[in-house]
């Protein structure tokens, strides 16, 4: 008796000639029966073995594609993960936490049970993720670099600088959505005046009762005396910004900075405690990693 194993995963067994008249030949196929392979399922069979035991084989073919299957779904995985992540905003930052973590029986992402690792640092603007950490690797890491916005930045780049007429209108209009007071028509009407008589020249400055600062500018062309104006501008203006991309907006003030000289008027803007601002913002973000996790966000580095 031979076995053939087909690509097809079926077998092939040579049959007996049932030509014996003395019945030889029935007594032979019928002792062949209880030893033929017994199809297990497609492609595996069992065969009963000359000390009575069973032995299971498989086609070439069948076992050659359930190798492979299984290389598929063992591919190598390594005893621990080292990768280094770096995410912009909180919502990749818990996200990464809860799919680099075990999986526990209840279906829900474990932090590792008790492995993960927090850490908030304001002087680098970091919050590093050690999936491994306390006994562990420490080797699977996520780091949230916050990124100051662009209303942010841009603020930041006037700051503490006296710009010409033209040009601090055009900023300020440019940025009135970050301005929280006073209202966009007011500071509109300012832009619109510094850009209308950027020819004049500006005699002198008094500060009034409510903080304002009113200039006298005066305006003289050919053929009649000129023209005489007032211009009132607030003393501080009060910004709605966001620090960092992603975070929520905090309040700051920003005041009023002029130079007159020689009739020039020049304007700019001063933040007030933008450390401040930063610290606040800084704390809101860890505030809502502290919400994400089940574990303390601690202060300082690892």
């Amino acid at each position: 008796m031979t076995i053939q194993p087909e690509d097809t995963n079926e077998i092939e067994f040579q049959e007996l000639a049932l030509n014996d008249d003395r019945g030889y030949s029935l007594l032979t196929h019928t002792a062949q029966q209880a030893v033929l392979p017994r199809r297990l399922a497609e492609g595996v069979y069992a065969i009963l073995k000359a000390d009575g035991g069973i032995k299971v084989v498989e086609t070439p073919k069948y076992k050659a594609d359930r190798e492979e299957a299984w290389r598929i779904a063992h591919a190598y995985q390594p005893d621990h993960i080292e990768r280094e992540a770096t995410v912009t905003n909180v919502a990749s930052f818990l996200d990464y936490l809860g799919t680099h973590n075990q999986l526990g029986a209840d279906g829900e992402y474990s932090f590792g049970e008790g492995m993960l690792e927090v850490w908030a640092n304001i002087d680098s603007r970091t919050i590093l993720g050690v999936c491994d950490g306390v006994h562990g690797w420490a080797r699977n890491t996520v780091r949230l670099e916050l990124k100051h916005s662009r209303e942010w930045a841009e603020w930041a780049q006037i700051d503490g600088k006296l710009l010409s007429q033209v040009e601090f209108a055009e900023f300020i209009e440019s940025h009135i959505s970050n301005i929280g007071a006073p209202d966009g028509a007011t500071l509109l009407d300012i832009c619109q005046t510094l850009q209308a008589h950027t020819q004049v020249t500006f005699k002198q400055q008094n500060i009034l009762a409510n903080g304002q600062r009113q200039f006298r500018w005066e305006e003289t062309t050919e053929a009649k005396a000129g023209d005489k104006g007032n211009l009132k501008i607030p003393g501080e203006l009060i910004l709605v910004v966001r620090v960092f991309q992603g975070s929520d907006p905090v309040q700051m003030t920003a005041r009023f900075r002029y130079q007159l000289r020689e009739g020039v008027l020049r304007i700019g803007v001063k933040l007030a405690e933008p450390d401040r601002a930063v610290e606040e913002a800084f704390n809101d973000v860890t505030a809502a990693v502290q919400t994400g996790v089940p574990v303390r966000v601690n202060d300082g580095r690892r």
